[in-house]
């Protein structure tokens, strides 16, 4: 998992170009880990997509028990409105030299263009953690695939996404991310960034 943060940025701009065209009308996201929020923290991310448009998606993440979350989102942009929630839920956690392993899976309702797309989604993942002198990363790859109910038709949109989290050391509570997904089937690919804040008041916000 430590190589692929770099292969990120050369995946997303070299095939970006090649997966435009796309059946399903969602502009799936995923920028997540293997990490569970803590009692009473939160975690809000802003997150610009680059596809043949652009879109802008906000994200709530909550924590929901000892091995799950919950998040919830909202977007705009080329895709007019898109909302939807997701439960999240790792019963593998990084561990020494384990990955996190783990599956997020909830609803999304979309419009484009004058068509709704109502779509069920789930995704597993993997996710680790390895640290730089300037940096910590947590690197990922998940594998999104939805039933998508769309224009009185119905597909199975499906992608590949590879991305990484990093935390530098001297900002307390906020983190980046860069993801590319790829299209395997009734999709789409992109680049998108992350700009991530957690909330929690016990912490301060600077080191």
């Amino acid at each position: 998992m430590k190589n692929l943060f770099f292969p990120t940025i050369v995946i997303s701009l070299s095939f970006v170009f090649h997966f435009f065209c796309s059946t399903a009308q969602a502009y799936y996201l995923f920028h997540d880990t293997g990490d569970l929020l803590e009692e009473n923290q939160l975690r809000l991310s802003l997150h610009p997509q680059f596809t043949s448009g652009s879109n802008l998606v906000g994200i709530l993440d909550t924590p929901w028990g000892n091995d799950s979350n919950i998040r919830y989102y909202l977007g705009f942009g080329d895709v007019s409105m898109q909302i939807g929630a997701q439960y999240k839920w790792v019963p593998y956690p990084d561990y020494q030299d384990q990955p996190a392993i783990g599956v997020s899976f909830g609803p999304m309702i979309a419009r484009k263009h004058g068509d709704t797309e109502v779509a069920l989604k789930s995704q597993t993942f993997i996710s680790k953690k390895f640290s730089q002198p300037f940096a910590d990363f947590n690197t990922y790859a998940a594998l999104p695939l939805a039933l998508s109910f769309y224009a009185d038709q119905s597909d199975f949109p499906f992608q590949l996404i590879i991305g990484s989290n990093m935390k530098t050391h001297h900002l307390k509570g906020i983190e980046f991310s860069l993801e590319g997904g790829l299209n395997l089937h009734a999709s789409f690919g992109y680049v998108s960034l992350g700009f991530i804040y957690f909330i929690d008041n016990k912490e301060r916000f600077l080191e």
